[in-house]
């Protein structure tokens, strides 16, 4: 949970220390490992599972999480005859990397764009009392793991899923935060882009 958030706000010390964690990267190998013996069950002849093992510890400790392995490892039975070395399996990823970059320097630069003018929005129908309670709410109820955010970034959560459920209530807000957590964890940048693509366009920022 806190990983997603990370990257939905693109907090790079806060994804850094995630990412390095072992039981994170335990987890990623551990899937990554299961993604690669998926695919290799496509092919005639294939890697021992010694190798799929190694390769799967290469691709974690190279910090490359199982949702992109998985992506790319269905569309190789489309793309190759043979089942590819790992350095073919690397040189198919970057596409994907590059990909998701723009995505994110786009959302990082939409989100310092929109943020203020967020703020100064809500702040004429709300105190700034009003918006801190509303922020440790949300915290308590939708992201309970995240104090190693800053107090920004923390707001930013709250306030861009007011614009998402239209101004609504504190309920209201509530529930959109739960459809944004979840779309946080599947990496749906599309979802968070939208909005703040929308906003941005129709105030000028």
């Amino acid at each position: 949970m806190s990983y997603a958030h990370a990257k939905k706000w693109d907090d790079k010390d806060s994804i850094k220390r995630l990412e390095n964690s072992d039981k994170s990267r335990d987890v990623h190998q551990a899937e990554i490992e299961n993604h690669l013996k998926e695919m290799a069950l496509r092919f005639e002849r294939s890697p021992n599972q010694s190798t799929l093992q190694t390769w799967a510890k290469d691709l974690a400790e190279m910090n490359y999480k199982h949702q992109l392995i998985a992506q790319v490892c269905k569309t190789i039975p489309y793309k190759m005859d043979k089942h590819p070395t790992l350095q073919e399996i690397l040189a198919l990823i970057k596409p994907y990397l590059a990909k998701d970059d723009i995505k994110v320097d786009e959302l990082s630069d939409l989100s310092g764009r929109c943020y203020n003018h967020v703020k100064q929005i809500f702040l004429k129908m709300f105190t700034q009392e009003q918006l801190d309670q509303m922020v440790l709410i949300y915290l308590k109820r939708i992201v309970p793991d995240c104090e190693h955010f800053s107090a920004m970034h923390k707001e930013m959560m709250v306030l861009f899923d007011w614009i998402r459920c239209y101004n609504g209530d504190g309920e209201k807000l509530l529930r959109q935060g739960l459809i944004s957590n979840q779309k946080a964890l599947e990496k749906d940048v599309e979802y968070f882009l939208h909005p703040l693509r929308k906003y941005a366009k129709e105030n000028g920022l």
